[in-house]
């Protein structure tokens, strides 16, 4: 009798593991917003601190639930509407003149990027911004901006 309900039995066990594993993978990344409970984001400066907190001990999990729930929305939104409406070279970097709508409002800016050496890889250089000298480019920048 014991031999015929073992498949049965094995059968049940495999089915209550792969359900598990499946519930594993469907929560994994989703960091649940009890992880931002201990920190304080009910201000700019309160904010601030907590943003800098999460970083200086590597709260990774933190991080990435903050991120997503605050940036999740409107990365839907800017993501959809995005548009490349040309690209400069400045310097060995990219300047990408993009618009896009946040919160339902249109925005026009400027987004530099340069290419890291090592590995490849494009990323965004936030202060590249504060480097430019060249009149031409700063006013270019200005306008698309601005106007």
């Amino acid at each position: 009798m014991l031999l015929k309900a073992w498949p049965t039995l094995l059968s049940v066990l495999a089915l209550t593991l792969s359900l598990g594993t499946a519930w594993m993978v469907y929560c994994h990344g989703r960091a649940p917003s009890s992880l931002l409970k201990r920190y304080d984001f009910s201000s700019a400066e309160a904010s601030l601190r907590s943003e800098l907190t999460m970083t200086r001990e590597g709260d990774f999990d933190a991080i990435r639930a903050y991120y997503r729930e605050f940036h999740g929305g409107t990365a839907a939104e800017a993501l959809r509407t995005l548009k490349v409406e040309h690209t400069r070279e400045f310097k060995g970097s990219k300047i990408l003149y993009v618009s896009y709508t946040d919160r339902g409002e249109p925005v026009r800016e400027c987004r530099f990027f340069i290419r890291d050496a090592e590995s490849g890889l494009w990323g965004e250089d936030r202060k590249l911004r504060t480097r430019i000298r060249d009149q031409d480019v700063a006013s270019a920048i200005s306008q698309w901006e601005y106007h």
